[in-house]
């Protein structure tokens, strides 16, 4: 009996260190795989490091070119950007200042992340269309889109759907009424088919004359007073092709 006791007790001792060595061998493995990953994740940190490197030379000329061109050029057409922004290259370099070698605006001031949603709703994959994306949410102004296919009317649409857009003819006699709305509920408010020219009742919202009393943001619409809610955004689209706007919009 008493050898019968030993036995259970040194198999019982047996079995908890084969237990143990299988729980320090899945150890084992594991500490070796994340050893593995951590090699690649340094090869990846080096790698950045040098891009970063590279580009915090040429930051300032980036951004410089990239403002002038969000500021300047978006009412142009590709090849009049294109043409304009070589002109500006060759100046900027002319001033010594260290211009990217491989300047993309869509690379620099894009967020791939964010592109390629916009793209999943339906906005146009080409370059020229994400360019003006980026131009039109990195504008400080409220923007008119030149759209006689409706593709930026549907992009639009698609995207600010799941913030209760105010979809609004510009033309409907509810127009002041509703962009009162957005306005001071701060939801996304589209003026569909803006004329030949724009309405003198938009200015003070495309060229954003606040007026800030007790840290809040009041706009003149229709002769009085409204409060702006810092989420309030307004897209505008214009079906005709060569409209008559005045240039800050």
């Amino acid at each position: 009996s008493n050898l019968k006791s030993q036995l259970e007790e040194k198999e019982a001792e047996v079995k908890r260190l084969e237990d143990e060595i299988g729980a320090f061998r899945v150890r084992k493995e594991r500490a070796l795989e994340l050893f593995e990953g951590l090699s690649g994740e340094e090869q990846k940190w080096v790698y950045f490091n040098r891009i970063l490197a590279k580009k915090f030379f040429s930051v300032q000329a980036d951004v410089l070119l990239g403002a002038g061109i969000i500021t300047y050029l978006r009412i142009f057409t590709q090849k009049q950007r294109d043409r304009m922004e070589d002109k500006w290259k060759e100046l900027i370099r002319r001033y010594n200042l260290k211009l990217a070698d491989d300047f993309k605006f869509n690379a620099i001031f894009g967020d791939q992340l964010v592109i390629r949603q916009w793209i999943f709703n339906e906005l146009p994959s080409d370059s020229f269309s994400i360019q003006n994306a980026i131009i039109l949410h990195r504008s400080k102004k409220y923007c008119v889109c030149i759209d006689p296919q409706y593709q930026a009317n549907k992009w639009l649409k698609n995207l600010e759907a799941p913030n209760d857009l105010i979809v609004l003819n510009y033309n409907e006699s509810q127009l002041v009424k509703q962009l009162e709305v957005g306005i001071k509920f701060g939801r996304p408010v589209l003026v569909e088919n803006i004329g030949d020219k724009l309405d003198l009742l938009l200015h003070p919202i495309c060229k954003k004359e606040y007026v800030t009393e007790s840290n809040a943001k009041s706009v003149n619409l229709s002769g009085h007073l409204v409060e702006v809610d810092p989420l309030f955004k307004l897209y505008m689209t214009s079906e005709l092709r060569n409209p008559d706007f005045p240039p800050y919009v």
